[in-house]
């Protein structure tokens, strides 16, 4: 069949007065730059309520204006930070310039997250022990001997060394030891050569007067020659003349002279002399004079003398 003719409905005016229009929210603004640039920060946006604005009694926008979110969420860079330096290390020469290190680590903080390394060197090395070594001292070679204090009986040599090789400097210690040594030289016995011993008295003279000899002697014992040694040298025996002055001479008596004539011819009272001189020797030198008379007398007569009458 045919359809209908005509329209199928009617329209006609009723509610002329406007109708409410309810509050639309507006697109969202740009979020908001994030509080923080790490480790969580928060950022913002907003919204009106003016797409369209509520008009006639129509509702405003259900919801916030405003929205917040997290933002750059992840861990910020920590930059590395240095640790203390430790304490220098023992130094790599005693003396005469070693060196010594001391270290420090990034770790204070250690870097995370992207952040910077430490800036400037994990090890810092300096001079040490600068000064000169000590030289300790070192003996050098032996003199000579020298020549012995005495040619016999015991003397002594000795020979010197120098603490040279090297010398000690710079606080080094000296040579340990002596510098000297010595020894015994020449043990045997020296000689002993002969000396006199005082002279003797004189013994007594060969004469008493009138040039007599006289001695006296010493002995090669003081000391006596040991060892071979020399004899004394001289004379064991020494001789003088002793009692020079002449010796006194005693008178003595000539022979008797014959008597001379009686003093009487005749008659026996007669007398005559006789003498003698003492010449024989005389007397000298404080000698004795002649002991006795010069002159000796008798009476003599050998008649009877005449009687005249």
């Amino acid at each position: 069949g045919r359809s209908c003719g005509g329209s199928f409905n009617e329209t006609e005016a009723c509610n002329e007065h406007p109708c409410p229009i309810d509050g639309a929210w507006s697109k969202w603004s740009m979020w908001s730059a994030c509080s923080r640039s790490c480790s969580s920060g928060m950022q913002s946006r907003k919204r009106l309520c003016d797409n369209p604005v509520a008009q006639h009694g129509g509702s405003d926008c259900g919801g916030s204006s405003s929205e917040q979110r997290q933002c750059n969420t992840s861990p910020c860079p920590v930059d590395g930070g240095w640790s203390s330096w430790s304490r220098w290390s023992t130094c790599t020469r005693s003396c005469q310039g070693g060196s010594q290190c001391r270290p420090r680590s990034c770790n204070a903080p250690t870097p995370r997250f992207g952040g910077q390394t430490c800036p400037g060197e994990a090890q810092q090395c300096r001079g040490c022990n600068l000064h000169l070594c000590p030289v300790h001292g070192g003996w050098g070679v032996w003199s000579d001997w020298s020549p012995c204090s005495h040619s016999c009986g015991g003397g002594e040599t000795t020979r010197l060394r120098q603490c040279n090789n090297p010398a000690p400097k710079h606080g080094g210690r000296a040579c340990v030891g002596s510098d000297t040594a010595s020894l015994q030289c020449n043990i045997q016995e020296c000689p002993v050569h002969g000396g006199w011993s005082s002279w003797s008295s004189w013994i007594s003279c060969t004469a008493s007067c009138g040039r007599g000899t006289t001695f006296r002697e010493r002995f090669c014992s003081h000391p006596r020659p040991l060892f071979g040694g020399r004899e004394c040298d001289g004379d064991r025996q020494e001789q003088a003349d002793c009692n020079t002055e002449p010796c006194p001479v005693d008178g003595m008596w000539t022979q008797w002279s014959s008597f001379s004539e009686c003093s009487k011819t005749c008659g026996f009272d007669g007398s005559q002399l006789r003498n003698r001189s003492c010449t024989n020797p005389q007397p000298q030198h404080g000698g004795e004079d002649c002991f006795g008379p010069a002159q000796e007398t008798q009476t003599c007569g050998n008649r009877e003398c005449p009687v005249d009458g």
